[in-house]
């Protein structure tokens, strides 16, 4: 398996605003990735439009950003 951050639009911040938010997921691949953050609570899901990007991650940076959630760092102001 391969380790992935999907940057995504999460919705429910208010009237036509959203935040990025990045997600470290474990997948056989970026598209696979990418289908796992869809069904994130919040994620924006109609499109691939709301998805900034998908970079491929070491293990130690997954680790890393596994370790605080990523919703709290996304709804920081």
């Amino acid at each position: 398996m391969k380790y992935w951050v999907v940057c995504c639009n999460v919705g429910h911040c208010g009237t036509n605003r959203s935040r990025d938010m990045g997600l470290a997921i474990e997948a056989k691949d970026a598209l696979t990735a990418m289908s796992i953050a869809r069904h994130f609570p919040g994620v924006k899901h109609h499109g691939t439009k709301y998805f900034s990007s998908v970079r491929e991650i070491t293990e130690e940076e997954y680790r890393e950003r596994r370790k605080e959630s990523a919703y709290i760092k996304a709804l920081r102001y």
